[in-house]
């Protein structure tokens, strides 16, 4: 095992991939051809693409792959696998301080004449 260390990247030193609407960051690994600057072996890339653009990526199956999809949505293996930053996740980052809300409101209506 690799003692742990820290490689600090710019963002002029990733190498950039642009086509059909689409910008492919190449942080580490290796991908058609290109290497990141990354000292790791691990592809590891931001991807940001225009609606309605495609891009394929071929991995072999051995491989884990972790997809963080900020905004829109995407389809793996022929199924739309997920959705971004949506109107679900705002309601479900919301409702903790919708209770707080109600329950600071009752507690203040049952106290309103003791304060």
């Amino acid at each position: 095992m690799n003692t742990p260390s820290y490689q600090p990247i710019t963002k002029d030193e990733i190498v950039l991939m642009e086509k059909d609407g689409v910008q492919f960051r190449l942080v580490s690994g290796k991908f058609e051809g290109q290497t990141g600057p990354g000292k790791s072996n691990v592809l590891t890339a931001m991807i940001r693409m225009v609606a309605g653009s495609n891009k394929t990526i071929s991995l072999p199956e051995t491989n884990n792959v972790l997809l963080y999809v900020l905004e829109g949505g995407i389809t793996v293996n022929g199924e739309k696998a997920a959705k971004g930053f949506n109107s679900g996740i705002i309601y479900l980052m919301l409702t903790p301080f919708a209770i707080m809300g109600y329950v600071g409101y009752r507690w203040w209506k049952n106290n309103e004449e003791n304060l």
